[in-house]
């Protein structure tokens, strides 16, 4: 305390300063201003998130989208709430197990903590696909096996289980110039948008991300600094690049790309549904290209991306075809895409948050 107040003192004597001057409220012009990137309500982070998991979220309760990924090389994952790999066999009315539940804690504290691991081993591929579903639980599967033979002792041969999945994954590959700086994310919780700006040779790089409630459709705009700021590559890989390959024997997909979509196919093995993707890339200015699987952008000014999934319980010749004329139809996104040139992000932004304010 006496060394605060020596330095109170020596500052005094060296300005024409009181006490009073140094203790009163700042005027509004003097006080620090907040960070305008930073949102007023919601998070910031300085580093990349290096997995999905670790990645900012946004979503309207039906579709969801997950930023995440190291510059130059990012990734959306998108996500809905309908995408559960199906039973070969539709539950009829659950069995009532509830009276085993302190045997099966019994056995996972007793049994299951002990068992080894199995990951891909034959043994667990085996459990996988019997059980139709991504991964077995390998911290429970003794507990399982008990269950399973109650449930047939009261009539059900197998309890039903679905397994949640994610829809699809669109990779950005930015032109690579030299070393990331300055590398910032938030997510608004006012608004939900998802924002990324980093920095590198060729100047500043921004994202902005989030799924339209009216329209239930993903929205992104990929920036950079000034007129043809924007070079890269967007591509969708297949199921079999991006997840174990037990999901390969349960999960099969086509993608196929021209100058204006990216479109998946995705069918489940043991069953008639699936669901479609559309992905259609709009950008201004620069120009285009695509081998049938990646599309290609040089020299744009701006990029609109935007995303769809439509779930499907049964197979038809042209339901993509369907998918990629609700977004082209769509009135705010046919808004949006007309007036682009005069300034695209925010006129779709505005549908969206007059209906989060209502």
């Amino acid at each position: 305390m006496l060394a605060i107040i020596g330095i109170v003192a020596l500052a005094l004597s060296q300005s024409s300063a009181t006490v009073a001057d140094l203790i009163a409220p700042q005027p509004p012009a003097a006080r620090p201003q907040p960070n305008p990137i930073i949102p007023a309500r919601g998070i910031a982070s300085a580093v990349p998130a290096s997995r999905w998991d670790y990645g900012f979220l946004t979503g309207n309760g039906r579709t969801a989208a997950t930023f995440f990924g190291q510059p130059p090389s990012e990734t959306i994952l998108v996500n809905h709430e309908k995408l559960f790999l199906p039973k070969a066999e539709r539950p009829g009315i659950l069995p009532d197990l509830g009276e085993y539940l302190p045997e099966v804690r019994r056995i996972i504290r007793e049994k299951d903590a002990a068992r080894p691991s199995y990951w891909a081993t034959d043994e667990f591929m085996k459990a996988g696909a019997r059980q139709n579903r991504l991964t077995p639980d390998l911290k429970s599967v003794a507990a399982e096996e008990f269950l399973r033979a109650k449930s047939a002792e009261k009539g059900k041969n197998d309890p039903p289980r679905a397994s949640y999945h994610p829809g699809f994954e669109l990779k950005i590959e930015t032109t690579d110039a030299g070393p990331v700086t300055n590398y910032f994310r938030t997510t608004d919780f006012q608004t939900g948008e998802v924002a990324v700006r980093w920095e590198n040779s060729r100047g500043t790089h921004a994202r902005r991300l989030f799924v339209s409630r009216p329209d239930n459709v993903t929205v992104l705009s990929i920036t950079g600094t000034g007129a043809g700021g924007v070079s890269c590559t967007l591509y969708v890989p297949n199921v079999a690049e991006r997840e174990p390959r037990m999901v390969c024997r349960l999960i099969k997909s086509d993608i196929r790309a021209d100058r204006d979509w990216i479109v998946l196919r995705t069918e489940y093995v043991f069953d008639k549904g699936g669901y479609d993707s559309a992905i259609r890339v709009v950008p201004r200015g620069g120009t285009v290209e695509s081998d049938g699987k990646k599309i290609v952008v040089s020299g744009a000014d701006e990029v609109l991306v935007l995303m769809k999934i439509e779930p499907f319980a049964k197979l038809t010749p042209r339901s993509a075809e369907g998918l990629k004329a609700a977004i082209r139809e769509d009135e705010n996104q046919a808004a949006v895409i007309e007036g682009f040139e005069h300034g695209i992000f925010g006129e779709f932004v505005s549908g969206h948050q007059e209906d989060l304010s209502e």
